[in-house]
């Protein structure tokens, strides 16, 4: 706050011995404290503050010294929000009585010069109902792209996701990725390349929007049933397959893109027949290649 601002002379007057204070009180050697209190008067000095000001504050903050020493005592506080129409005395002496009469030997040893302090914060006024203190001017930017989750137990984002904003699908075509997607998104449609066949065979999806199942839940369903094989999906069937015929059946067993996340669940499968139809993947073209003949 420069001294010239239109704040009241008592407020600016204030600023000086406010962080001169600071100082006194945080930094515990004294030498160090003469440095920064010089410190502190070149910024206060490039702010327009007159010396007269600088010198009486830091007299005076000089004069009332560091802060005391916190009392070592052993106080419980006892933290509720203030209200006119409750007692909180008569809590904290059950309380107290309740500790007295403890029978553990542990316990007794805890809370034996134990002392319970009654500490009642503010409540809400009609202000702080209706305001924030904080205002955001700078909104973050959510990027596009398929992101991983930051929790090392996280299967899916260790073994299988691939972390990216644009893919390559088995037609050649390049899909970018229009949304910021992680695998705690639902309503997903996602693009699955096997790894048995080193990427050679894959496959469109979706999750079951009727019934809100995630896109974590349905890619661990998907590693269950790659695994022993047993599915009614062609694609854990196809990986169960290749990956026994290859004797290679071991994780990853496949890789996953998120192609898209949907706010309605209802139109997962218009998307899903709309991608396969395009013929995206092999898997799907294949079998309706098969079906149309």
């Amino acid at each position: 706050m420069p001294y010239n601002s239109s704040h009241p002379r008592n407020c600016r007057n204030n600023v000086p011995f406010n962080l001169a204070k600071r100082i006194i009180v945080f930094v515990s050697d004294d030498q160090k404290v003469d440095i920064r209190l010089k410190e502190l008067k070149i910024w206060l000095k490039n702010c327009l503050y007159p010396d007269i000001v600088i010198d009486r504050a830091f007299h005076n903050a000089k004069l009332q010294g560091p802060a005391p020493f916190k009392d070592k005592s052993n106080n419980l506080p006892f933290v509720t929000t203030f209200h006119e129409n409750i007692e909180s005395k008569s809590l904290v002496r059950n309380i107290r009585s309740k500790i007295q009469n403890v029978q553990t030997d542990h316990l007794k040893e805890v809370y034996n010069s134990s002392d319970i302090v009654i500490s009642q914060r503010q409540p809400k006024n009609l202000l702080r109902h209706l305001t924030k203190a904080k205002f955001c001017s700078v909104f973050p930017i959510i990027e596009n792209g398929i992101f991983k989750c930051t929790s090392k137990r996280c299967k899916i984002c260790r073994l299988y996701l691939n972390e990216c904003k644009q893919f390559t699908l088995s037609n050649s075509s390049v899909w970018e990725v229009r949304s910021h997607i992680s695998c705690r998104s639902i309503n997903v449609v996602y693009y699955l390349k096997c790894n048995m066949c080193k990427h050679q065979t894959t496959y469109i999806g979706k999750t079951i929007g009727d019934k809100v199942v995630g896109f974590k839940s349905r890619m661990n369903q998907h590693i269950h049933e790659s695994r022993t094989g047993e599915s009614s999906c062609i694609f854990p069937q196809h990986v169960f397959q290749c990956g026994t015929k290859n004797n290679c059946l071991i994780e990853p067993f496949f890789e996953v893109n998120i192609m898209l996340c949907l706010k309605d669940g209802n139109r997962l499968e218009s998307f899903e027949s709309h991608f396969q139809s395009k013929g995206f993947d092999t898997l799907n073209n294949k079998y309706l290649s098969n079906n149309n003949r």
